[in-house]
């Protein structure tokens, strides 16, 4: 299993985000839902806080659609990548490195699913912060 390279930057964003930012990125990622809300994707892959979103968002009144769009997208994805993540985690827990079992998990999502590295980092961060024991406890997501 291989860690996925991640910049400092864009690992303090990542770690730091709120559910809202790590929603709202989701969404970003998806070419589909940027469309939707004739709003721009994150053409370089990296992550953006809300700060730097809204702008564009705010004006258009769009940061709760957007944040709602993009946990519809991680519902679908969680799906996608549950058995896989659960699969995993219990054995590089055991290491407490937080940051290397966010980086390992999303890598183990881009080998095996062909995820985008952003995509992968952001669903299984998402995941983490509702607490992956019990997300891969319960077949009821959180809302």
């Amino acid at each position: 299993m291989s860690e996925i390279e991640i910049s400092a930057s864009d690992r303090a964003k990542l770690l730091s985000f709120s559910e809202e930012e790590l929603m709202a990125n989701i969404a970003l990622h998806d070419a589909s839902a940027a469309a939707q809300f004739g709003i721009a994707g994150v053409a370089n892959g990296g992550f953006a806080t809300k700060a730097e979103m809204m702008g564009e968002m705010h004006a258009a009144g769009l940061w709760s659609d957007v944040v709602a769009k993009g946990k519809a997208i991680f519902h679908k994805l969680w799906n996608e990548a549950k058995n896989l993540v659960c699969g995993t985690y219990d054995q590089l827990a055991k290491s407490g490195d937080l940051e290397k079992v966010l980086t390992l998990l999303a890598g183990l999502l881009v080998t095996q699913l062909g995820w985008p590295n952003p995509l992968a980092l952001l669903v299984v961060k998402a995941a983490m912060k509702h607490g992956l024991e019990q997300m891969c406890s319960v077949s009821a997501m959180p809302v």
